[in-house]
């Protein structure tokens, strides 16, 4: 069996599946906009921060949170954009602390279930911060279930993520995301 996929015998621990803190905004070309929402995401709180890098067409970059389709960020085929999706970061930047252990229960993973995507694939990037520095894990994720081993994970925290600071989910893509839902599992 391949390891990406094998679940353990763990609980599943919910981030986010986006139906909490709905939100709607738009970025023009070339523009960068951080939103908060509030809800029964991680930590209460999660940021939302878009790069409308790069459209050919002028076309703004559109993102939408509680909606029917969970999360939504709406671009042209050949719109590039960056979204950032947060937890565990207050409105003015500072750390909130998560204070999370995600070894709690067995977890060994964190699993994104990515919904739709107009290109073949995402880059897609974890930042994990705690006590002792960062950890990061990234890799061009496909539209279905994507698993990343905390194994898989570099940095000076290393893979010890028994206290959890905050969490940075971050898309690289070209044409419109999907995403339903980060857990730990």
């Amino acid at each position: 069996m391949n390891p990406n996929t094998m679940q353990a015998n763990a609980a599943s621990l919910p981030f986010d599946d986006f139906t909490s803190g709905p939100g709607s905004f738009s970025v023009p070309p070339a523009t960068v906009a951080t939103h908060y929402q509030a809800g029964s995401m991680l930590g209460g709180v999660r940021s939302a921060v878009l790069r409308n890098s790069v459209s050919p067409c002028g076309t703004s970059a559109r993102l939408d949170i509680g909606s029917v389709s969970r999360l939504r960020l709406a671009l042209d085929t050949q719109q590039y954009a960056r979204l950032d999706v947060a937890y565990g970061i207050r409105p003015d930047g500072t750390v909130a602390d998560l204070g999370l252990n995600l070894h709690e229960a067995g977890t060994d993973r964190i699993r994104a279930a990515i919904s739709h995507l107009d290109d073949t694939s995402v880059n897609f990037n974890i930042l994990i911060g705690t006590p002792a520095g960062w950890s990061s894990a990234g890799k061009n994720a496909l539209e279905g279930q994507t698993d990343f081993l905390f194994s898989e994970f570099s940095g000076p925290a290393g893979q010890d993520f028994t206290h959890v600071r905050h969490i940075i989910f971050e898309f690289t893509v070209r044409g419109s995301l999907g995403l339903d839902s980060v857990e730990a599992g």
